[in-house]
């Protein structure tokens, strides 16, 4: 039997004020009906054998109501309602590992006993206990390679039917948490296609003489479009096929199940390297990953940052094959369920949030790209942080900085000891679901995530249908539905997104009162020129509402930049780097650290007693000196 509503909403209040400390209201007890209540209609749907079941609902639970929370009181009271052979599977999907964790952890204990496990790479639930459990929680990119196994019928698609079905037969629900990346893009330039040329033997290509064949005549392709595009005035744009025509039948995929027996570090770069090697692979895998997704579809041309490329993309999404539930706090922003099949939004409850007591500073009208902040980065962190200690005028602050991941070294260096009482960096595609940061005050948004130039056709015809040249170039007519030009929507739309995902990252994600208040918070953002500074600036108020306009005048200086504490630096660059090998002399220059300083660093590092040694060993980092013919290199090993 579904579970009441008023058992769940009794049961979800206690745990939040009981458990978790917080305040409940009655917004907020509305808001988690609602997620009760489309939880069980979608079981009803499955069990019924409905269409609705193949259908995707939006819901819009505020950040910081506790949708997540929601989720698992709500799992936790299957055993309660539903006999053994009765109760509906779940799947549930989480950005990270470790949120998944978290989640079982949580379900379980609430349970009294045992009916989630988490299935990753870090710990592989295995076949029989997916079989006898009924909720089972993945990551998303989990979710979405198991899809396009499915569609391309790969080998491992077993894998997929181990997680959607078990012992009472399909699973009845999927329960997304956070919007999830749907589609799947290829960009492909002649640089990368040289690059895989050369990096597999010739007594690979020789087995392979078709698909290196059609490698090649596509480099050709290319080249001849970069010659044609170099006169002034060339069009940017322009769409090649649209998938009418005969392509030559190549397949890819038996040449990338061959990478694994390929010694790349011998073939490539003349020595033996087993971590380099994997690190060849992958990138080789990669690139024949998207030239597949070209070689299969439709594609176009673009000039642009990237230089001159072939574009393509493919929808993760399958028509009446899929449905569920997504809980996405900024799906009013997210465009993309505007383009989705049979994907309905529904309203949250009115009210469950304030933001009165968070004041956004803002300024209009900066460069707030990659290229622009590096162009003189230490120039350009010193006036940020002078700036903010000029604003906040007080040094007992908990300040949290998203940046672009280029500028996060820098920043690091710089403000490691610029005096604040907690100072910590995250960057862009790190931050989303992360609760790592929820009691600082302050949250600083220097720079902002612009995607690729080519995301938004790419999306656009993934999702909904391939488009002519005429449409590439001209914005008067990509009009869709209520928008004018859809291309700059999205765009609009997803940096929207990322920009409230960012500043609930800080303790404005907290409620504090029966109105739904957080504690006071101070956000930082400059803001592009234009109309599109405009428009995210009313977007971020439409989504935060409440929050306190203040206008922050932010002007670039020329002061010398403040002395580097290089260490803390370095500490803070490893921590977050994933696990690998890293050339020192790669990261010293990442770090902006001089000659003198780096040999004094490496000095440290060779005594594994030194502090810095020790602290950088606290994160699984060691220094090592290999010799490679007549020279000496060191590295950094992350394991």
């Amino acid at each position: 039997m579904p579970i009441p509503l008023k058992t769940f909403v009794e049961r979800m209040t206690s745990h939040w004020t009981k458990t978790l400390g917080n305040i409940a209201s009655y917004e907020l007890q509305n808001v988690w009906e609602q997620l009760g209540e489309w939880f069980n209609q979608h079981i009803y749907f499955a069990e019924a054998g409905m269409p609705e079941a193949r259908t995707w609902v939006v819901l819009q639970p505020p950040t910081g109501s506790g949708k997540t929370q929601g989720l698992a009181v709500y799992c936790s009271l299957l055993p309660r309602y539903y006999s053994k052979d009765e109760i509906p599977g779940i799947l549930i999907l989480t950005r990270r590992i470790k949120e998944a964790d978290v989640l079982v952890e949580t379900i379980n204990t609430l349970a009294g006993t045992e009916v989630a496990v988490a299935d990753h790479s870090e710990n592989r639930a295995g076949t029989e206990k997916l079989f006898d459990t009924p909720i089972v929680v993945i990551t998303h990119k989990a979710y979405t390679d198991g899809i396009e196994a499915v569609s391309f019928e790969w080998p491992w698609s077993q894998k997929w039917n181990d997680l959607i079905t078990w012992r009472n037969g399909e699973r009845q629900l999927t329960v997304i948490d956070e919007s999830l990346d749907i589609v799947r893009h290829a960009q492909i330039t002649k640089k990368d296609i040289d690059y895989v040329l050369r990096a597999i033997p010739e007594k690979i290509w020789y087995r392979y003489k078709g698909q290196r064949r059609t490698l090649e005549n596509l480099r050709l392709y290319l080249k001849e479009l970069e010659q044609e595009r170099k006169e002034p005035g060339s069009a940017k744009e322009e769409m090649l096929w649209m998938g009418e025509d005969c392509m030559p039948d190549i397949e890819l995929d038996p040449l990338r199940r061959k990478l694994k027996d390929i010694e790349f570090d011998k073939h490539l770069l003349r020595k033996e390297d087993p971590i380099e090697r994997e690190q060849v692979r992958k990138i080789v895998d990669g690139l024949l990953y998207q030239l597949n997704i070209i070689l299969n579809n439709w594609y176009w041309y673009a000039r642009s940052q990237a230089g001159h490329s072939l574009n393509s993309a493919f929808s993760l999404l399958l028509p009446n094959k899929q449905g569920g539930i997504i809980l996405d706090a900024t799906a009013s922003s997210n465009l993309l369920y505007k383009l989705m099949f049979a994907t309905f939004v529904i309203q949250p409850p009115a009210e469950a949030r304030r933001y009165q007591n968070v004041t956004l500073h803002y300024a209009l009208g900066h460069a707030v790209g990659k290229s622009s902040l590096l162009k003189k980065p230490s120039q350009s962190v010193s006036s940020l942080l002078a700036s903010l200690k000029k604003e906040l005028n007080d040094l007992n602050r908990s300040v949290l900085v998203c940046c672009h991941q280029a500028l996060e070294p820098t920043m690091i260096s710089l403000g490691s000891d610029c005096g604040f009482q907690r100072f910590d960096v995250g960057h862009w595609q790190a931050l989303d679901g992360r609760n790592d940061w929820q009691d600082f005050d302050t949250v600083v948004l220097f720079g902002l995530p612009y995607l690729p130039e080519t995301w938004s056709a790419n999306t656009f015809m993934a999702l909904q249908d391939v488009q002519d040249t005429e449409w590439l170039r001209n914005s008067e007519k990509r009009g869709f539905k209520e928008w004018r030009d859809i291309r700059t929507e999205l765009e609009l739309g997803q940096l929207t997104v990322s920009i409230v995902q960012a500043i609930n990252r800080i303790r404005c994600r907290r409620v504090i009162d029966v109105h739904g208040n957080c504690p006071d918070a101070d956000v930082f953002i400059l803001l592009p020129h234009g109309d599109a500074g405009r428009t995210l600036l009313s977007n971020i108020v439409k989504q935060m509402p409440g929050i306190r306009l203040l206008e922050w005048q932010f002007e670039t200086t020329k002061r010398e930049p403040r002395r580097s504490n290089h260490e803390e630096a370095l500490f803070r660059y490893v921590s977050s780097m994933p696990v690998g090998r890293y050339a020192f002399r790669d990261v010293a220059q990442q770090l902006k650290i001089s000659g003198n300083t780096s040999e004094r660093i490496a000095a440290k590092l060779k005594d594994p007693e030194n502090e810095l040694s020790l602290k950088l060993a606290e994160k699984g980092v060691q220094y090592q000196v290999m010799r490679e013919g007549r020279t000496q290199r060191a590295y950094l090993y992350k394991s």
